[in-house]
């Protein structure tokens, strides 16, 4: 039982780490895809 509970401990430890990796990278991601997207829609319209 007890390499089990390691077991779940771990996934746990896991979770945890994907949460945090996931509050911090969505915002940073949605900032960059809204400035990637007006930065193409500028390099549209500055093209023709």
């Amino acid at each position: 039982m007890g390499h089990l509970s390691n077991q779940s401990d771990y996934i746990q430890a896991v979770n945890n780490y994907n949460n945090k990796l996931y509050w911090f990278v969505t915002p940073v991601y949605q900032k960059f895809w809204k400035f990637y997207r007006t930065f193409t829609k500028i390099s549209f319209y500055v093209k023709n």
